[in-house]
């Protein structure tokens, strides 16, 4: 099952650096991107976030799976 966002809204990576770690966070939009789909995305709920880059635009894109519903 993929989810989508139904207001296009653009979802914002950052990378945070914690100490000795660096990581990638979702920052702008997520909390919006959870509420359309909050069905879909609860505790317990197991999903992949997929990153490819669109060839035309050479923008990063993500694409958000659920692979194990928590109703499963």
């Amino acid at each position: 099952m993929a989810l989508d966002t139904t207001s296009n809204e653009v979802l914002r990576l950052a990378r945070w650096n914690l100490n000795t770690v660096s990581t990638l966070v979702l920052r702008t939009g997520w909390n919006n991107f959870v509420n359309e789909n909050k069905n879909d995305l609860k505790l317990g709920a197991t999903i992949q976030v997929w990153s490819f880059r669109m060839e035309d635009q050479n923008k990063l894109c993500l694409a958000i799976a659920v692979v194990k519903s928590v109703d499963d």
